[in-house]
């Protein structure tokens, strides 16, 4: 997996005011400024959901969302940090979602290859899951317009195969905002681990990317 690049040194005064300004930033803010333009990048290369416009393209989506999701949150489970974050892991988890919509559309998950270890990011660290749950858990957010967009091109042909891109319904946002709370508390408690839940979050949302276009 490629790095992430390195910055130029930046001028002491100017390291300064951004260790000030990391300190008083919410954890989630430092995410979403550090990683808005990456963020953007992806989902401009991703092309969602103009790119669904037949059952076999929703069918394709999904099948390389549920090889994805299955292996990035397989890494999560063998973290044990999570309960002591105050996460409870199981309520993020999306891939059983994805397989009812492929039983629905005739696949057979159980057949269908995970993405491995070559199209996941590199975690090595709880700090860096935390940041791929970040981006994990925030692709809900867009998943209800992108339903919206399928629903309107494919009308019933996605009858019982749209749990992924549901989720929560009109509780997505409510779910989100108490992650964000809960990534702020971990921020709070644990200080120092910025830079390595922005580096799980940024390589994560690489994977993402390279992986959907592969």
């Amino acid at each position: 997996m490629d790095g992430i690049p390195y910055a130029a040194v930046p001028h002491p005064v100017e390291a300064q005011v951004f260790e000030s300004q990391s300190a008083v930033m919410p954890l989630s803010q430092q995410l979403r400024l550090e990683t808005h333009s990456l963020h953007q990048e992806v989902e401009r290369a991703l092309g969602l959901p103009d790119v669904i416009q037949s059952l076999a393209d929703y069918t394709r989506c999904l099948r390389r969302f549920y090889q994805f999701y299955r292996s990035i949150e397989t890494s999560f489970a063998s973290f044990t940090a999570w309960e002591s974050a105050g996460i409870a892991l199981h309520e993020y988890l999306r891939a059983d979602r994805i397989a009812v919509d492929l039983e629905a559309l005739g696949e057979v998950p159980e057949q269908i290859s995970w993405a491995g270890a070559a199209g996941l990011p590199l975690l090595p660290h709880f700090e860096c899951a935390l940041g791929a749950l970040y981006v994990v858990e925030g692709s809900s957010l867009g998943s209800q317009y992108i339903l919206r967009h399928v629903a309107g091109v494919l009308g019933s042909e996605i009858d019982g195969a749209a749990s992924f891109f549901r989720g929560r319904g009109a509780e997505t946002g409510g779910h989100w905002k108490q992650f964000c709370r809960l990534l702020d508390g971990y921020g709070v408690q644990h200080p120092d681990a910025a830079p390595l839940v922005i580096e799980g979050a940024a390589a994560t949302f690489r994977s993402v990317g390279r992986w959907m276009q592969a």
